[in-house]
């Protein structure tokens, strides 16, 4: 399967601004938040907000680190539509960004709200609600995956298809397995091979590669003989099948791995940041984290350094935030892109 190196995203943030300066290092940093926090994992912030874990048990912090929605559930996700998913005592439902809960606890398992309608399951079948928790398609699949583009892909009896958010059946329960629509087509699998088909069911491409993920900013990524690349909607080998693994492509630009060392292509298949570190995540807000001997900084679409290489853990950007750990520790940093911009614009 295609693999991205993940990036643990562990953290939160006391009320307390100081910049510090990585000039040493290569790069430039304001510290939002100094790293003081002992937090076991963080995710990115979503409407202000950012998921935390201690001792446990998740809640929520806003930018200045104060925790706004206790910690105590088993687990939440970011916010989706302004609501989050959660679990407490095995059980799954969603609050909003008050912490109130939206959807009562009344579920075996649930996804993110999507287009207006979240997926959920009960009694081993899963169906979706509204963002009152009515159940508007019953819970009668098998499996059913978020909306993307008024359609969600749903599995019965070992077979996959499509419905609407009206829960009609829009392209039969037909394939081995059904993808997310994106750009008006999808991957799907059939008697062992893959094809792209559009919204009626109709295949539009055939391949000859297995589809790894789903369709990323117009590419997707392909797997041949244990090796992965992309190819276009139409079928068409963007990026040579050559790579060891490879993450989705993200602002124009994609990690692939080769012989340990990763590195970036454009859409073009071209090299733009060489393969040469240990570890690399997506881009976001113009910076990708990368890891090199246990320590994680960020990169430009140039491959210019701009947060020196000297965290021991980091998050993506999101919000003009990124969560990093150092000597233990976790704080937070601000953008420098953002933050060179907005000075020049002074």
């Amino acid at each position: 399967m295609k693999k991205l190196l993940s990036i643990f995203i562990i953290g939160l943030l006391i009320i307390s601004i100081l910049p510090v300066t990585w000039a040493k290092s290569g790069g430039t940093q304001n510290f939002v938040v100094k790293p003081t926090l002992d937090f076991e994992f963080v995710g990115n912030f979503s409407d202000g907000l950012s998921p935390v874990k201690k001792n446990g048990k998740w809640g929520f912090v806003d930018k200045t680190g104060k925790v706004v929605i206790p910690i105590m559930y088993d687990f939440v996700d970011i916010f989706s539509e302004g609501f989050a998913r959660a679990s407490k005592n095995g059980k799954w439902g969603f609050i909003d960004k008050k912490g109130k809960v939206v959807v009562p606890f009344n579920y075996d398992d649930a996804l993110n709200f999507s287009e207006g309608l979240a997926a959920v399951k009960k009694n081993e079948k899963w169906g979706y609600i509204d963002k009152k928790g009515k159940i508007v398609i019953s819970l009668s699949y098998d499996y059913a995956g978020m909306f993307s583009e008024e359609l969600a892909a749903v599995s019965k009896n070992g077979k996959w298809g499509y419905i609407n958010k009206s829960g009609k059946t829009v392209v039969s329960l037909v394939y081995d397995y059904a993808g997310k629509f994106s750009g008006g087509l999808a991957e799907v699998l059939k008697n062992g091979k893959w094809s792209f088909i559009n919204k009626t069911g109709k295949v539009v491409t055939a391949i000859k590669f297995s589809c790894e993920g789903d369709f990323s900013e117009g590419f997707i990524a392909v797997e041949k003989d244990n090796k992965y690349g992309f190819v276009n909607r139409t079928g068409k080998v963007v990026v040579p099948v050559q790579y060891d693994e490879v993450g989705d492509f993200s602002e124009g630009l994609a990690a692939v791995q080769k012989e340990n060392k990763w590195g970036f292509v454009n859409s073009s298949g071209k090299i733009v940041i060489p393969t040469q570190y240990d570890g690399a995540g997506k881009f976001s807000e113009g910076l990708a984290a990368v890891n090199k001997g246990m320590k994680w900084g960020f990169v430009d679409k140039t491959g210019k350094i701009v947060v020196p290489i000297l965290f021991e853990n980091v998050s993506a950007f999101s919000e003009g935030l990124a969560w990093v750990k150092k000597d233990g520790k976790w704080g937070i940093i601000s953008n420098p892109l953002k933050t060179s911009k907005s000075t020049k614009n002074k």
